[in-house]
């Protein structure tokens, strides 16, 4: 089957949609589809494929340079218009982007919205209910059912079955080798910790540095953020056993994980997204998250609702009420005493992860899933 992409996200750029969007875009042609993404260019210069560690051939990349602005908008309307019109009629459109698929409506081709949070506005309000009345549109699909209840309630015309969950995902844990880090700047002989991602409001940094002060006999890494970011935070601490790595370009992370004991995610009551923005807490379904069970390390997580239909707690992950210091140091703690709880929960997450939580995985649950007509393997 043809399919297009449309998604108004920066290819490459550092953040978590981009890498979502390239992964599902990889699996959906891993699956035997052809794949054509329609995207905006980013201000990197590197190669996308080689900075998100791509391997599939059968990925076509095409990237508009539009800014974000009303008439960038319109720009890439405009032009997600143009490629879906010459494309065989037979192609699936997808998106998370109100901007790629309401031009896949307008000219009737069957399409699947994604969604990874609730509407911001009235006007995308209004717009999202287009697309979810629309008899083009083969299904709906959120990131967990916190966030399916949500649109259950918002969108009385919705049906539970109009609706399907599909949680972020991973690589598979076999799919590449993790070459080891060679000076790796932690202490040989103490329990090396890690927080990776950015550095945003409510991804819980500041318990991650009052766990390095507490815990002066652990090693606590920051595997990403901007240097804007870095330098804000460093300014509240200039602890030794808290080492800032920086951005670390998303095929290489894998490596970073490997040098880690246990994984830390402590995100708080409210989160926020790209831009320091908005609040996902309540139906987050965090790319670190999957990443993390993949690797088989431990993992220590707070206990969240969206986060709970993934985790179990003393089996794949030590789940911790966001807001409870002493819960995060005595997990810490506990874990850095006891080996075998450590290997018995990173084993069992990266089980998980490779039954349920592949990017594979996902893109056909999707496919198979949507009310897709014709014969998914055709051209």
């Amino acid at each position: 089957m043809q399919l297009i992409y449309c998604s108004h996200s920066q290819i490459p750029s550092r953040t978590a949609n981009s890498i979502q969007v390239m992964k599902m875009c990889e699996a959906f042609a891993a699956n035997g589809h052809s794949v054509h993404l329609l995207a905006r260019r980013g201000a990197y210069s590197q190669d996308f494929a080689s900075f998100y560690g791509i391997r599939e051939t059968r990925v076509v990349v095409d990237r508009k340079n539009v800014t974000w602005s009303i008439w960038g908008r319109l720009r890439y309307t405009v032009w997600c218009f143009h490629q879906i019109r010459k494309a065989n009629r037979r192609t699936l459109v997808y998106g998370r982007s109100l901007y790629g698929l309401f031009p896949a409506m307008i000219l009737r081709r069957r399409f699947i919205f994604e969604a990874h949070d609730v509407p911001a506005s009235r006007m995308r309000a209004w717009g999202e209910a287009r697309l979810l009345r629309s008899r083009w549109l083969q299904k709906g699909v959120v990131i967990s059912q916190q966030l399916k209840n949500e649109y259950l309630k918002r969108f009385d015309f919705l049906e539970s079955r109009d609706l399907l969950v599909a949680h972020d995902a991973t690589d598979a844990p076999d799919a590449l080798p993790v070459r080891p880090i060679p000076e790796w700047p932690g202490r040989v002989d103490a329990i090396q910790v890690a927080y990776i991602g950015h550095l945003y409001p409510g991804r819980g940094i500041d318990v991650l540095i009052d766990l390095a002060r507490a815990l002066p006999a652990c090693d606590f890494h920051v595997i990403g953020g901007t240097d804007e970011d870095i330098a804000r935070w460093q300014s509240h601490s200039d602890l030794r056993n808290l080492i800032w790595h920086g951005f670390v370009e998303p095929h290489a992370v894998d490596a970073y994980r490997a040098q880690c004991d246990i994984l830390l995610l402590p995100y708080q009551k409210k989160v926020a997204v790209s831009g320091g923005r908005g609040d996902t807490s309540r139906w987050m379904s965090p790319l670190k998250l999957f990443e993390s069970m993949a690797s088989g390390k431990a993992i220590v997580c707070s206990r969240l609702p969206s986060l709970e239909e993934v985790l179990e707690h003393g089996r794949t992950a030590w789940l911790v009420p966001p807001d409870h210091f002493e819960g995060w140091k005595d997990a810490i703690e506990m874990l850095s005493e006891d080996a075998s709880l450590r290997h018995t929960l990173g084993r069992n997450a990266r089980s998980d992860a490779a039954a349920h939580y592949t990017w594979e995985i996902r893109a056909r649950n999707v496919l198979e899933e949507s009310r897709v007509e014709c014969d998914l393997n055709a051209e």
